[in-house]
């Protein structure tokens, strides 16, 4: 989670300690979560001893996001003839990802004689496959929705292939991966009007998606279905957020500032991918061609002094709203 924003560090020294006071903007979003204090010791002790040891850490702004490095091989779009899906959301289950008030607006339109075909896809995260299908029958929506629980990479594709509309129904997210998956797969995304403090992600606009509101989701979803043929979502993705791209942009901020300081430079990162529980190259031969610099980084390795020293619950909590 490398910083992204100049300045970022309101008071870099009073912040020492393992709770963090002021402001910190970390590439990606997202909560703080255990594991994540040594990374932050480290920015703050580099704000202290940096060259200008004036407690402000410098930083370079990058363009991109964690949601950039998509495997977009894995989201090939389909014909429309083989999607048979009328919604998908893919979200953990957590009571963050509010599935609950998507069953509501899944009950209404049932109610209005609108019975959409609608795929789950999760994982747990506070909340269980359980829970949430008890959520989804008192709601009177359980025969109409399919349950996906911890599938992979391609699994995820294949159904992202099918789908038809996709709808992200969060309050708050940082650079959520789904949406961007949706857009591979060429699929329309719906989310919250609001999300995250009312910031309007770029790439949600008039060939990637829709934004929605409370009280209009359901005849959002409906209008999306029957204009799904105007959309270019794909299109949008593969033309400004690719992981080449992302790739390319750090590469560029990184050789700027070796330049500027007089460092050696001889040729940019390579690309990766980024998935639910790993990391990989996307030219799996890189992995190879890196073996040595992969043992010298275990050579490197030592025991964390964080490892018993800080609690296991995350520095930050954030309590459930609807």
């Amino acid at each position: 989670m490398p910083v992204s924003s100049p300045g970022a560090l309101d008071d870099p020294i009073a912040a020492a300690s393992p709770t963090v006071t002021g402001r910190l903007a970390l590439h990606g979003g997202g909560e703080f979560m255990p594991g994540d204090e040594p990374f932050l010791d480290a920015l703050l002790a580099a704000a202290r001893t940096g060259p200008s040891s004036n407690g402000v850490l410098h930083a370079v702004v990058v363009p991109t996001a964690a949601n950039w490095w998509v495997d977009f091989r894995k989201m090939a779009s389909q014909e429309a003839a083989t999607r048979d899906i009328d919604v998908i959301m893919i979200a953990g289950w957590y009571e963050l990802k509010r599935h609950w008030r998507f069953f509501k607006v899944l009950a209404d339109l049932k109610r209005r004689g609108h019975v959409l075909k609608v795929v789950l896809v999760g994982y747990p995260q506070g909340m269980t496959l359980a829970d949430i299908e008890e959520d989804a029958r008192a709601l009177g929506v359980h025969d109409i929705v399919s349950f996906f629980q911890s599938v992979n990479g391609d699994e995820v594709g294949r159904l992202l292939q099918r789908s038809k509309v996709s709808v992200l129904w969060s309050r708050k997210e940082g650079a959520n991966r789904s949406i961007v998956e949706s857009l591979f797969a060429d699929v329309p995304i719906i989310v919250r009007d609001g999300l995250s403090y009312g910031y309007r992600y770029p790439y949600i606009n008039d060939m990637t998606g829709r934004f929605a509101s409370e009280h209009n989701l359901g005849d959002v979803i409906l209008q999306t279905l029957a204009e799904r043929d105007r959309f270019r979502p794909r299109e949008w993705a593969l033309a400004n957020m690719t992981c080449q791209r992302a790739a390319s942009l750090v590469s560029e901020a990184v050789r700027t500032v070796a330049v500027s300081q007089g460092e050696p430079w001889t040729t940019g990162i390579v690309t990766k991918v980024v998935m639910l529980d790993a990391q990989a190259y996307w030219d799996p031969a890189d992995r190879v061609r890196f073996a040595a610099d992969y043992d010298f980084l275990r050579s490197c390795l030592r025991p964390s002094p964080h490892a018993t020293a800080r609690p296991a619950d995350p520095v930050l909590q954030l309590q459930p709203t609807d």
